[in-house]
Formats: C-alpha cells, structure tokens, sequence
C-alpha cells in the first residue's frame, strides 16, 4: 500500500472508529471506500489478517444499514463489496433506512401505546408506558428532522 493509501485509510478508521466501530470493522470500511470498485472479500481477509468469517459478521451491520453493497459477479462464487463514494448519496441512503425505522414505529407505536394504556395496572406498567410514549414522541420528532434534512440533501444533490 502506497504511503498516501495507508494515511488515508488510517484517518478513515479514526472517523470510523469515533462514530462506535471497532478496529476491524474500521479497517475494512476505509479500505472498502478507498478501493474504486467492488473489493473480494477474500482480499479483504487477506489484506487485514482476518478469516473470511469474522469480515462477514463485520459486515452484515453495514449491508443492513445501507452502506455496503454485496455484488456477486456472474461465474464466480466470491462476494465482492462496495461502498458509494459520494458522501451526499452515503449520507441520503443512511438516512432513507431510518425513514423505514421511524414509519414502521410511528405506524405501530400507537397501538402498542392504547394497549398498555388499557392494560397498566401497575406503577411498573405505568413507567412502561411513559417509556413508550416519551419513544414515540421522540420518533415523531426526528421524523421531521430527517424529513427535512432529506429534502436539503436532495436540493443540494439539484444543484451539484
């Protein structure tokens, strides 16, 4: 690795590992974003030291929240990773997953809430309860943050 990949892949661990990743899921997101095109993950395995299982645990997180993309290639059976190098679109593809979190919750929270309501008998319930709720309120909130936010994000990405 030349000596500007290696400063570059070692900032990324850093900002990485400051957002609550570990060294190895670090390691493999900057060299993951640092590679122009899909990365095998048996290269990934070999360039960290790591067995393919332990890269695999590492990135199921990332492929869920929308970071990772797992590419399979026709005619051959390895997995290959790759990640949008365009923060603008990284950031609206996080985001756009959370929008499925919070409508999922919103849709089902109310529910939940009417239910423990006629059901708390309690103190216990009652705390239960004003748990849930306080949760919901804060999930209508960040709905809107992230709704606007979305929206400038998409301005931005307009206006290029």
């Amino acid at each position: 690795m030349e000596k500007i990949d290696q400063e570059f892949v070692e900032l990324m661990k850093h900002l990485v590992k400051i957002q609550g990743a570990d060294d190895l899921t670090a390691l493999i997101t900057a060299k993951v974003f640092l590679e122009p095109s899909e990365v095998a993950m048996d290269d990934i395995a070999k360039d960290t030291g790591y067995s393919l299982a332990s890269i695999s645990n590492k990135t199921k997180l990332f492929e869920q929240a929308g970071i990772f993309k797992r590419v399979t290639k026709p005619g051959t059976k390895k997995v290959f990773f790759y990640m949008e190098k365009d923060v603008s679109k990284m950031i609206m593809n996080m985001f756009l997953t959370k929008v499925q979190v919070i409508t999922i919750a919103k849709n089902k929270l109310p529910d939940i809430i009417k239910k423990y309501k006629a059901q708390s008998k309690t103190e216990k319930d009652k705390q239960k309860l004003k748990i849930i709720e306080h949760y919901y309120n804060d999930i209508l909130k960040f709905d809107t943050i992230i709704q606007e936010f979305i929206l400038k994000l998409a301005k931005l990405e307009e206006n290029g």
